[in-house]
């Protein structure tokens, strides 16, 4: 059962290798909050079944913009007030 599931992920991944052949992240052109999702599960599954992440290729060019992306997202929507000393500084 174990190899199965293994066999399984490795097509999965063999999938998302050539999709991402074809565009630049999962959804299109641009980045969307499925990526950072996506990447972590990836990352995770390869990880715990020991696959080979590195066999494909498209999917390891993704991971890295994907991650700094994601990265640039959050910085961009935390709450001016969060960063504010005070709240009583803004309007």
């Amino acid at each position: 059962m174990i190899e199965a599931k293994r066999q399984g992920a490795l097509k999965a991944l063999a999938a998302l290798d050539r999709e991402l052949a074809r565009r630049p992240f999962i959804v299109g052109d641009d980045y969307t909050i499925a990526g950072p999702s996506a990447v972590r599960d990836t990352r995770t599954s390869a990880r715990d079944a020991d696959l080979p992440l590195g066999n494909y290729r498209n999917v390891i060019a993704w991971i890295g913009p994907c991650t700094q992306s994601a990265r640039a997202f959050s910085i961009a929507c935390i709450p001016i007030r969060s960063i504010s000393h005070s709240s009583n500084e803004l309007p």
